[in-house]
């Protein structure tokens, strides 16, 4: 069986070194280490959005971070975010408030663009799957990485 160990966590600068088994792609061998991005926030469900796009980091912005029978877990939860690993742009997919907890994205499977992202929220007892196009909102380029938040 495969299996993920967290090497060590800094919170303070919001990264995590991992060390795996197995590959984290196609391109590396066993035995890999990798030293996620720093995030700007601490980034809870950390994962791929994807078997299509491994440079795509999915994750929800977690605050009051602490750690519990080897765990670490947000206390507050915000809105979900896209991180490119090869451009190193982070970008919020969330944008509704009222919609309760948000969970990670997905690209829709079968979609080779990365337009379609798939994701959910819980609001009591309530759970809305939401499907978001990110090529017309600005998030996603044509060949399938992030583009810069706009200026503001």
């Amino acid at each position: 069986m495969a299996k993920l160990t967290l090497q060590m966590i800094d919170l303070e600068r919001n990264r995590l070194l991992l060390h795996c088994d197995f590959p984290l792609d196609s391109n590396l061998a066993g035995q890999e280490r990798e030293t996620l991005p720093a995030f700007p926030v601490f980034p809870q469900g950390l994962m791929s959005a994807g078997r299509l796009f491994p440079q795509l980091l999915t994750w929800v912005e977690g605050y009051e971070p602490s750690t519990s029978a080897g765990w670490i877990q947000a206390g507050i939860l915000g809105h979900t975010f896209l991180t490119d690993r090869d451009t190193m742009v982070h970008r919020q997919v969330t944008c509704l408030e009222g919609y309760g907890m948000y969970g990670v994205v997905f690209i829709m499977p079968g979609d080779l663009t990365g337009r379609w992202a798939i994701l959910a929220s819980k609001l009591g007892e309530s759970l809305m799957i939401h499907l978001k196009d990110l090529h017309a909102a600005g998030i996603m380029s044509e060949d399938g990485h992030l583009l810069p938040p706009p200026e503001k």
